[in-house]
C-alpha cells in the first residue's frame, strides 16, 4: 500500500511512510519507490506486523517467523481451492499452488516451483504447504465449495489433510503428506543457521491428468550431506532419526539394538556432541516415524530392519581403533582399541548381518590385486578411521535412497497400500539388504525408467540453502555451487524474461544488465567451466596416478590467480578456499 500524503500534500518517500505509521506493502509492486532501502524496511515492517507473505509479479517473497501461525488451516486452502482468482487473494503460499494448478489446466502445459533462500528462510515449510494444496485437488472443487459451505461429509474429506487419519485403503494424498515426517526424520538437522534444516535436496514432481486430476507423484532427491553421519558441530546435531531411535525405541526395541536404557544419544560417538535445545522431542519424532511407516504400508520385519541399519551405524562410530605400535605412529597397523570397542564392532556386525570378523578385516586391512595373486595391506590408523567413517556414510546413504524408493513406490498410481500395513506393488526390497548393496546410486531417483501416468505435471524444487561455515567441506561446495545455478536460472526466468517482455510491449524501464556478478555467471564459470575450472581440475587429479594435493593447489593457483571470484590460502590441512558471489563468503575444500 503506497504512503498517503501529508495534509501539506507532501507525498513522504516510502521508509517515511512506514514510520509514520503506514502498513506494510504486500505487493511490493504497489510500493511508490522500489529500491534496496525500502524492500528492506518494508520486510522490518512486515515482520513486525506479523506478515510473512508479500508478492511482486511473479515472486513470492516469504519471511520466516520462526513460530506457528494460523496461516495454514483448512478454511484457508479452502479459500484458495473455491476462489476463481486465487491471484486476487492475499499473498499466500497456497496461492503460488493455485496458480500453478490453474495455468497447468487452463494452457496444457507442465509447471515448475523454485523454493530458494539462505539456510533456515523457510523453504522445507513451504514445499510442505504446496504438497498439502496439490494433494488437495484429488478433491473436485464442488466438493472444496460444499465443505467451505458446512457439508459435513466433504468437511471430513478436506480434514484428513489437516492430520485426519482414514480407515481402510490409504489415498494418494495421504501417502503423499505424510512422507514428509519421514524425509524430515531421516534427512533434516538442525545446524547453526536452521534447527530443522534439509540435508539435501528433492525434485517432487506431481503428474496430473489434463483435467487437473493428481495421477501420481515422483521423487528425485539429491545430494545427501553424508559427512553430517560422523561429524557436526559443536551446536549441531546429526539426522534426526538417530536421536529420535535412542530416544523413542521401546524397552524391547532397546535390548535388541543394544542402546542405552536411559535413552542418552551421547553414548554414541557419532552423536556426540549433543546439546538439546527447547522444543526438540525425538520420542514424539519417532512416533510420527512410525504412523507414517504405516501408512506406507511398511511391515514390522521391514521396520526392524530399518531400525538396525541406524542402530548399526550408531555402533559401527564407537569402534575405536588405535595404533598397534607402542610409539604412536599414525603409519603404523592399526587395531581395535579396547575390548568396548570390540564389543562396539560386534554389535554393529551382529545388527548389520554381516560376520564379525569379515567387517573387522574389512576395516583393518586392504585387498588388492597385484599381477595374478591378491595381496592383503594392514591399513594404518588413519586410513582405518576413514574406512569406518566412510562405511558408516555409505550404509546410512543407501538407506535413505531404499526409503526415497519406498516412497515413490507408495506414490504410483498402481500402487495400493491399506493401512494396515500392506506392502505396496513394485515395493523395494529389505532395507538391510539394500543399505548394504554394492550397488547404490548417488542419485536417488526412484522411478528412473519407468513409464510416467499423467501427461503434465508441477514439479517442486527444494534446495539446501546457501551456507558459509567455520569449516566446509566439498559437499557444501557443491550445495553452494547447486544454489549458484538456481540461483542464476531464478534471475533468468523472472527478471531477464520479464525485461524481455517490457521491451517487446514497448515500455520503457531502465535495462539492467544481470550478466556476470548479478545472475552468479562469474562464480558458476570459475567453479564448472571446462577444462581449467574448479570442478573439471579436481576430477582430472583424482584419476591420475600420480596425483595429489600439492598438484591441484599448484594447478588452481596457476589458472585462477587473477580471477575476481578466486582467492587461495594454505592451512594446517592444506586447505583451499574459492570465493563465492554472495558477500565473499568462502567455500572451503579440504584437500
Amino acid at each position: 500500500i503506497e504512503a498517503q500524503p501529508r495534509r501539506s500534500g507532501r507525498v513522504p518517500d516510502f521508509a517515511e511512510g512506514l514510520r509514520l505509521g503506514q502498513m506494510a506493502a504486500r505487493d511490493l509492486t504497489s510500493m511508490s519507490v522500489l529500491d534496496e532501502g525500502s524492500l528492506t524496511t518494508n520486510m522490518r515492517a512486515m515482520q513486525d506486523a506479523g506478515i510473512v507473505y508479500a508478492r511482486s509479479g511473479q515472486l513470492l517473497v516469504s519471511l520466516n517467523p520462526y513460530k506457528s501461525l494460523d496461516l495454514y488451516d483448512e478454511r484457508t486452502l479452502l479459500s484458495f481451492r473455491t476462489s476463481s482468482n486465487p491471484a486476487g487473494l492475499q499473498p499466500h503460499i497456497y496461492g503460488v499452488a493455485a496458480e500453478a494448478h490453474s495455468r497447468l489446466i487452463e494452457r496444457g502445459r507442465s509447471q515448475t516451483i523454485i523454493i530458494s533462500g539462505e539456510s533456515g528462510a523457510g523453504k522445507t515449510e513451504n514445499a510442505k504447504y504446496v504438497m498439502q494444496y496439490l494433494a488437495s485437488t484429488v478433491i473436485p472443487k464442488e466438493a472444496a465449495q460444499a465443505a467451505q459451505g458446512g457439508d459435513g461429509g466433504a468437511l471430513g474429506l478436506i480434514s484428513s489433510f489437516f492430520g485426519g487419519k482414514s480407515g481402510g485403503t490409504a489415498s494418494l494424498h495421504e501417502r503423499l503428506l505424510r512422507a514428509n515426517p519421514l524425509l524430515e526424520a531421516f534427512g533434516c538437522a538442525r545446524t547453526e543457521h536452521n534447527a530443522n534444516s534439509s540435508r539435501y535436496g528433492k525434485f517432487v514432481e506431481l503428474r496430473f491428468e489434463r483435467t487437473g486430476k493428481l495421477a501420481e507423484c515422483r521423487l528425485t532427491t539429491y545430494l545427501l550431506e553424508k559427512s553430517r553421519v560422523c561429524s557436526h558441530g559443536a551446536h549441531e546435531r546429526s539426522y534426526s532419526a538417530l536421536y529420535a531411535l535412542c530416544a523413542g525405541a521401546t524397552r524391547a526395541e532397546r535390548s535388541t539394538l543394544s542402546l542405552s536404557s536411559t535413552g542418552a544419544a551421547d553414548a554414541f560417538a557419532y552423536l556426540r556432541p549433543n546439546t538439546p535445545r527447547q522444543g526438540e522431542d525425538d520420542v514424539a519424532s519417532l512416533a510420527a516415524v512410525r504412523e507414517a511407516f504405516e501408512l506406507l504400508g511398511v511391515q514390522s520385519t521391514e521396520l526392524a530392519d530399518i531400525f538396525s541399519v541406524l542402530a548399526g551405524v550408531l555402533h559401527l562410530g564407537n569402534a575405536e581403533l588405535h595404533s598397534v605400535a607402542s610409539s604412536g605412529d599414525a603409519d603404523a597397523e592399526a587395531g581395535l582399541a579396547n575390548e568396548s570397542g570390540k564389543k562396539a564392532l560386534r554389535a554393529a556386525a551382529g545388527l548389520l548381518g554381516v560376520a564379525e570378523n569379515q567387517l573387522t578385516d574389512a576395516l583393518l586391512a586392504q585387498r588388492m590385486r597385484a599381477g595374478t595373486e591378491w595381496v592383503t595391506r594392514a591399513h594404518s590408523l588413519g586410513e582405518a578411521e576413514s574406512t569406518r567413517d566412510a562405511l558408516a556414510k555409505a550404509v546410512y546413504e543407501k538407506l535413505f535412497s531404499w526409503l526415497v524408493k519406498r516412497i515413490s513406490d507408495s506414490l504410483r498410481a498402481d500402487s495400493t497400500v491399506l493401512s494396515g500395513g500392506s506392502t505396496p506393488r513394485n515395493a523395494s526390497s529389505s532395507p538391510r539388504v539394500s543399505a548394504l548393496s554394492p550397488h547404490a546410486a548417488g542419485l536417488a531417483d526412484a522411478d528412473a525408467g519407468e513409464p510416467a501416468r499423467g501427461e503434465l505435471f508441477i514439479g517442486v524444487i527444494d534446495i539446501f540453502g546457501f551456507e558459509a561455515f567455520a569449516v566446509n567441506s566439498l559437499e557444501q561446495l557443491c550445495i553452494n555451487y547447486a544454489n549458484e545455478k538456481l540461483q542464476r536460472l531464478f534471475v533468468q526466468c523472472v527478471f531477464v524474461e520479464a525485461q524481455k517482455q517490457y521491451a517487446e510491449q514497448g515500455i520503457k524501464v531502465a535495462t539492467v544488465d544481470f550478466a556476470g556478478g548479478r545472475d552468479g555467471a562469474a562464480t558458476i564459470e570459475l567453479l564448472e567451466g571446462k577444462p581449467a575450472g574448479v570442478l573439471p581440475l579436481l576430477a582430472e587429479e583424482c584419476i591420475l596416478r600420480n596425483g595429489s594435493d600439492d598438484a591441484l593447489l599448484a594447478k588452481l593457483e596457476r589458472e585462477h590467480t587473477s580471477h575476481a571470484r578466486f582467492s587461495m590460502r594454505l592451512e594446517r590441512h592444506s586447505g583451499l578456499s574459492a570465493v563465492s558471489s554472495r558477500g565473499g563468503g568462502a567455500a572451503s575444500v579440504m584437500a
